[in-house]
């Protein structure tokens, strides 16, 4: 089999859809960072967040994905996996990075949930300056850029297939 996938971009952008799907349509497994770390820490992402802080989170986030190989299976990272570099050049050496980009009012109103849903971000920070940080990570980090904008998960994920080839 070719290499593996990981999938990056912002909380809601998709990519656990996107990737069930592409894991379907390349006939491998599916693995989610986020249940890995929330079942290696017996916790939800918001209340690891909450108890042990953002900085505390991201040292665990990164250790979570150091140690996943995604050679031979697609991986949905969480939408802060990219201010590890360790761990996005550990992913990187062994898969193909895909950046779903997804316009930010889109992101917005399918984060309705935002504050339990684990959105690794300083306290008090807003989504727009989040999505400020992040983007040029996400650009420097994907090797493919994907914009599923207009398109089903399922197109997105034909599309990730054809360009992965």
């Amino acid at each position: 089999m070719s290499k593996g996938i990981v999938l990056i971009g912002m909380a809601a952008a998709g990519k656990t859809t996107v990737g069930k799907l592409l894991a379907d349509l390349r006939s491998c497994p599916f693995v989610d960072a986020d249940e890995c770390i929330e079942q290696q820490h017996g916790a939800r992402l918001q209340h690891i967040v909450d108890t042990q802080g953002y900085t505390a989170f991201k040292r665990i986030e990164e250790q979570v994905l150091l140690g996943i190989d995604p050679s031979d299976c697609v991986l949905a990272t969480g939408g802060s996996a990219i201010y590890s570099d360790p761990a996005m050049r550990h992913l990187a050496r062994l898969a193909h990075v895909v950046y779903l980009n997804v316009p930010a009012p889109i992101l917005q109103s399918r984060l309705a949930n935002a504050d339990q849903r684990g959105l690794a971000r300083k306290p008090g920070q807003t989504f727009e300056s989040l999505l400020a940080e992040r983007l040029p990570l996400y650009q420097r980090y994907a090797e493919i850029s994907v914009d599923s904008q207009g398109l089903s998960a399922l197109e997105t994920a034909r599309m990730i297939v054809e360009r992965v080839r």
